[in-house]
């Protein structure tokens, strides 16, 4: 039995941070600091980041698809060495790969092939949600998932009928519409997204609307973060604004991810284990219990911002 299973996209990140510039076509711009590669994908990212914060390995199972190479292998030897529990189906195509250029004082440029990430069998998941039965159920994130995402509605609603707790996060969708991930609302008690994605499935550019919308839809704590402007959260009837920590940012990829982890990290702590053990309803956290999970994982997400790499 794990204590948290997650399973979605897996991801090689090239990464070259404190650019001074993009460069031109046929210009040669040199990089101020190595360009490094390093684990990605939400579930590994979580993973890595539980682990580093005194979570033991063996309480997390990690379900990703990677292709047969060596991006494949660098991942898999990374969740390896950390502990976890690693459920890893090889595909015949390449691994994911992300190639971030963050030039100074900007904002990242994602340039991703999503590789094996559509290949993640929602069978082979339940398999090991079924053999697991864990307490939370992380799923990270949606939407480059292909045929898992088709299934995404049946999958929730499984690990609710084995009773974990079901937190989702999403990305931008890779050839499908926003609305695909509607149907599944109804069997989350966590979903975080940015203001953006928030907005892609709403159709609303205001975040508090967004939010409110998505709660409607059957969400029970929707989370939506934005960066240096902080986060706002609608958990039931409660409405909560909270700004972010004022950090140098050297590399902010990978904050998101922090941020879930600590959210994931402070559920298995005492008071709120004890409450959702026995409830298994994210609603019975009072405001400031909610306070208390959000702040910590802001603290994450604004400790990850400061070192290059998403894990750091």
């Amino acid at each position: 039995m794990a204590l948290i299973t997650a399973c979605g996209i897996a991801v090689a990140d090239i990464i070259a941070t404190d650019l001074p510039k993009v460069a031109r076509p046929g210009e040669v711009v040199y990089t101020p600091r190595p360009i490094e590669l390093k684990i990605g994908g939400h579930p590994c990212n979580v993973s890595v980041d539980l682990v580093q914060m005194g979570l033991s390995g063996e309480e997390i199972s990690v379900v990703i698809a990677v292709g047969k190479d060596a991006f494949g292998d660098f991942i898999e030897g990374v969740l390896t060495s950390i502990g976890v529990n690693v459920h890893i189906q090889r595909a015949d195509v390449g691994t994911s790969k992300n190639l971030i250029l963050i030039v100074r004082g900007e904002d990242r440029r994602f340039h991703v092939d999503v590789g094996a990430n559509p290949f993640l069998d929602p069978g082979y998941v339940l398999s090991v949600l079924r053999e697991d039965n864990p307490y939370l159920f992380y799923v990270g994130a949606t939407g480059m998932l292909g045929r898992f995402d088709d299934a995404l509605r049946e999958v929730c609603e499984e690990a609710k009928a084995l009773g974990s707790l079901v937190f989702t996060d999403m990305i931008s969708p890779y050839g499908r519409d926003w609305d695909y991930i509607i149907p599944s609302f109804e069997w989350m008690d966590i979903f975080h997204c940015n203001a953006a994605e928030a907005s892609g499935i709403t159709g609303k550019t205001d975040v508090w609307e967004a939010a409110m919308t998505i709660s409607d839809m059957g969400v029970k704590a929707c989370i939506v973060t934005m960066g240096g402007e902080g986060l706002i959260a609608k958990i039931g009837e409660v409405g909560i604004a909270m700004p972010a920590f004022n950090v140098r940012t050297v590399d902010p990829t990978g904050a998101g991810d922090a941020f879930c982890a600590g959210l994931l990290l402070q559920l298995t702590r005492e008071p709120y284990h004890s409450i959702l053990r026995r409830s298994r309803d994210v609603l019975q956290l009072d405001a400031e219990q909610w306070l208390r999970v959000l702040m910590y994982g802001s603290a994450c997400g604004a400790a990850c911002c400061q070192a290059v790499g998403t894990t750091a």
